[in-house]
């Protein structure tokens, strides 16, 4: 159950690029909207129209890769499986120092249980009687 390490780290590595792409896109929307004042107070010149003109080419851009990466994670989060759907019952005895391991949560049990159900709940394993 646990979830592959080369996934994990693509997964990882697109959320550094989707961090820095709208990061990015932050900063091109407020020159667009400055641009855009002065257009509005004053004209712009050749040089600022020119800047303008690369801006909303690079605004786009940016966008398109950002629905690109968002695609693409969006794929791997299916091969890596919803963790918080996936349970572990067990029916007999599950002695001490077991550890029950699912995805990179882990837990160990101090004690000897039976007939229980465990699962992840908000990032941690959490125990229930069948």
């Amino acid at each position: 159950m646990g979830i592959n390490k080369k996934v994990s780290e693509q997964v990882e590595q697109l959320n550094e690029q989707l961090s820095a792409l709208k990061d990015n896109q932050n900063k091109l929307v407020l020159l667009g909207n400055q641009l855009q004042k002065k257009k509005k107070q004053s004209g712009l010149n050749t040089k600022e129209r020119i800047v303008l003109l690369k801006q909303r080419h690079s605004l786009e851009k940016v966008t398109k890769d950002i629905e690109q990466i968002q695609l693409e994670m969006t794929e791997l989060q299916w091969t890596i499986g919803n963790f918080t759907e996936m349970s572990i019952n067990v029916y007999g005895k599950a002695f001490g120092n077991v550890e029950l391991n699912i995805g990179k949560y882990s837990r160990l049990l101090k004690d000897e249980h039976s007939c229980f159900k465990s699962y992840l709940k908000d990032m941690e394993i959490v125990m229930e009687p069948l």
